[in-house]
């Protein structure tokens, strides 16, 4: 569909987007159809457009919690990372990436885990220590249980 569209008559940034929604537009009707290898290309698909587009932390946002509401916890941690490695996201979006890193944090490389962390309290650390003393699963990490007892108590 999207070949058919004269290129010319569309700027690639509305071009992009049109894509994403055509994706998650797809997403919704596969998930329908209980048929989920299409939607895990999707998610990847969204993925990589977020690489290789000008989106902005916000954008980046909605579509990880798009992707949580779906449990693609990895493709939420991957669109949010480059926005983390440039220190663009907000308040929220770090702890959305804390968050949802913490239930991979198995699949994910520990220093980069403990990155998320960190960028999570140094957003609000009152915020960080009042989830983690609400989410004791999350200290099942040694050094984030010790970073908590030192840091918040």
């Amino acid at each position: 569909l999207l070949s058919k569209i004269d290129t010319n008559e569309i700027s690639t940034y509305d071009l992009t987007r049109l894509h994403i929604n055509l994706l998650l537009s797809g997403i919704h009707y596969y998930v329908t159809y209980n048929n989920w290898q299409p939607v895990d290309d999707y998610f990847k698909a969204i993925s990589s457009l977020v690489k290789l587009d000008n989106f902005t932390p916000q954008e980046a946002m909605e579509l990880s919690l798009f992707c949580n509401h779906f449990h693609k916890f990895s493709i939420a941690v991957e669109i949010l990372h480059p926005f983390h490695e440039n220190k663009s996201l907000s308040e929220d979006a770090y702890f959305i990436l804390a968050k949802t890193s913490s239930l991979i944090r198995d699949k994910l490389d520990i220093t980069t885990y403990h990155n998320y962390m960190q960028s999570a309290k140094e957003a609000n650390h009152n915020r960080y220590c009042k989830w983690l003393d609400n989410s004791f699963q999350v200290q099942r990490d040694e050094y984030i249980k010790n970073d908590f007892c030192t840091e918040c108590k």
